[in-house]
């Protein structure tokens, strides 16, 4: 992972000098795209990764797995049942910050 300094919440928290966390993933062509980590949050005591795109601002939602020495996994969430709460949680989230 590497890390590269940005602001892209536009939420004017003068965040600009803060690291922002990048993680790359490679398709299975071998074409890589840089996405970066938005939060974590948690929905039925599981854990999940929000993560826009830097090539052209999607999001993408992914399970969160933290290991014992710190670093952690991010796994596709598989099942749509599953990908559905996480995506009416991830969008409640937005909507509660968006009236703050």
């Amino acid at each position: 992972m590497e890390e590269n300094k940005s602001c892209s919440c536009g939420c004017g928290c003068d965040c600009e000098d803060e690291e922002a966390e990048i993680i790359v993933f490679e398709d299975e062509n071998g074409k890589e795209e840089s996405f970066e980590v938005i939060g974590v949050f948690e929905v039925e005591e599981k854990e999940y990764i929000a993560l826009q795109s830097q090539d052209d601002s999607s999001i993408l939602l992914c399970k969160y797995i933290e290991k014992e020495n710190g670093d952690y996994e991010v796994e596709e969430i598989e099942s749509d049942e599953e990908f559905n709460k996480v995506s009416d949680a991830f969008d409640a989230l937005v909507e509660e910050e968006d009236e703050e």
